[in-house]
This record gives structure tokens, C-alpha cells and sequence, in this order.
């Protein structure tokens, strides 16, 4: 998508060149995410630990990060990790990628970058290997649920939570 003439850009990201901007970004996505459900921790008190542990998922997992920009400004990020394998026994250990973040700032919302990053992530995870592409959504976001929808994701598994107080 455009802005006048002017197209979200994709590139890798490189997280030791870059840790601070995935700080900010992964803050931001903790903050919305904690928007639609409260009991997850502040974006600022879990940023640079998340940041750590989606670095080394990528080790682990073939995966990469990229970055939509336009006009300087970040847009938004993914992750996708290209290889992942099933440890469930009734999977019989199949490989897939898994899409572990995808943000976009409210600024650049409805403007295409969700599905640019989504499609550089689709492309990385063929290349990977991988037939299939996984995302978990919080159950409460309807935007993200529905743009997974337009965009070719089905419901594979449905996580039911029932709250157990005194």
C-alpha cells in the first residue's frame, strides 16, 4: 500500500545494530496487547527481555525480523521463525513456521503494512522450508483476527481460558 507514491519498505532487521528500535516497537506491542488484555505486564517492564528471547528464537528456529518503514519512521515488525517442529505426539513432529509478532503502529494502521510484512514473512518461511505458516492472536483482538482472516488464516486450534477465583 501507498501513501501518495511512497511504499511501506521491508528489510531485515539486524538486532545487534538495532536493539533499541525492537525495544521501542516490542513496548509499544506489549502496551497494545495489555489494551485488550489487561493482565499482561507493562510494555516497559518486559521490552528488552522479550527483545532477548525473540533473538535467540531466531537462533534457535531459523527465524529472522523485519522492519516496514516509510519516510524514515518505523511502521512496523515482524518475526517469523522459519522452522519449528511440532513436539505434540498426535502431530507426528511436522515442521512449520510460526509468525511469533507482527505490529504496526496506529499511525500507518489500515495502510497495507500489516500485509507487507506479512507477505515478506510468508516468503522467508517458503524459503525456509515450510508449507505452513502458524499465528496465535489474543482471542480479544478483533482487528488482528480479522485481517489474519482476510489474508488466508483458518482457525487451527481454539485456547478456551476460564478464570479460577475463590
Amino acid at each position: 500500500m501507498t501513501e501518495g507514491n511512497q511504499p511501506f519498505s521491508l528489510r531485515r532487521c539486524d538486532p545487534r545494530q538495532e536493539r533499541a528500535v525492537l525495544i521501542e516497537a516490542v513496548t509499544a506491542l506489549q502496551d497494545f496487547e495489555r489494551a485488550v488484555e489487561p493482565r499482561l505486564p507493562e510494555g516497559a517492564a518486559v521490552a528488552a527481555r522479550y527483545v532477548d528471547a525473540m533473538v535467540q528464537r531466531c537462533m534457535a528456529f531459523r527465524g529472522a525480523i523485519f522492519l516496514a518503514e516509510r519516510k524514515g519512521q518505523m511502521a512496523g515488525f515482524c518475526c517469523v521463525l522459519a522452522r519449528v517442529t511440532d513436539s505434540a505426539l498426535a502431530e507426528g513432529q511436522r515442521t512449520y513456521a510460526s509468525l511469533g509478532e507482527l505490529f504496526v503502529y496506529p499511525a500507518f494502521r489500515g495502510q497495507g503494512a500489516a500485509r507487507a510484512l506479512l507477505s515478506v514473512a510468508q516468503a522467508f518461511a517458503r524459503e525456509g522450508g515450510s508449507a505452513t505458516l502458524r499465528v496465535q492472536v489474543l482471542a480479544a483482538n478483533e482487528g488482528a483476527r480479522a485481517t489474519y482472516d482476510q489474508l488466508g488464516f483458518r482457525p487451527r486450534l481454539l485456547e478456551l481460558e476460564k478464570p479460577l477465583t475463590p
